[in-house]
């Protein structure tokens, strides 16, 4: 049962990944063919908001597929990872800190004691991107799915958030910023190399 849930996931994430670096090669491949200065410069402001969408899709997507799967093979007899744990209890926890009595908490504590017998909680409440993925968001899902921020991810903070995402978001709001095809390419190469690696880490929690 876990063996073939682990083979579907896994069969899933290929897919994702698949389909998203084609894309990304198209639009790659738009670039080169488009010559002419101007009808270049409509094409890169075209391409960075499409490229930004498939670096949110991708996490939030594989993320959910993840959770789901850990969801779905979930054994009480198991050690339960502290970042699954603290997320099957976030509702409750929210839930039980806005109450002042000490017994109300007592509850809390008698709870957290215990393992639950199953994982109720829902994945796609659960990953958000804020639609604005920056990477203290995708730190924090990183948390939620046991991958470690390392240095690989500190090193990328700085293109997600001053490059990929400060250029999607002026385009977003009209803002007529030219984007140049070294920024472009930078962003192409970067956020095929941030699916591809999200993808081996996930696979590393399986």
């Amino acid at each position: 049962m876990i063996a073939n849930n682990k083979l579907k996931l896994q069969d899933k994430l290929d897919s994702q990944l698949s389909m998203r670096n084609r894309e990304l090669i198209q639009l790659e491949l738009l670039l080169q063919s488009t010559e002419p200065h101007y009808e270049r410069g409509i094409i890169n402001r075209l391409i960075i908001p499409h490229i930004y969408s498939h670096y949110e899709g991708f996490i939030k997507n594989t993320s959910i597929l993840f959770l789901k799967y850990i969801i779905a093979t979930y054994n009480p007899g198991n050690e339960l990872p502290d970042n699954i744990f603290v997320t099957a209890m976030r509702k409750t926890i929210m839930t039980y800190a806005k109450n002042n009595s000490s017994s109300r908490h007592m509850e809390l504590i008698n709870m957290i004691r215990k393992k639950p017998k199953k994982l109720n909680f829902s994945p796609s409440l659960v990953i958000d991107t804020h639609s604005n993925l920056k990477s203290e968001y995708l730190k924090e899902i990183m948390f939620i799915c046991g991958i470690q921020y390392d240095k690989y991810w500190q090193d990328k903070s700085f293109f997600i958030d001053n490059i990929l995402l400060k250029n999607r978001n002026l385009i977003s709001h009209g803002e007529l910023n030219p984007v140049d095809d070294k920024t472009v390419n930078e962003c192409l190469s970067n956020v095929m190399d941030i699916l591809r690696t999200y993808k081996q880490r996930l696979e590393e929690q399986i």
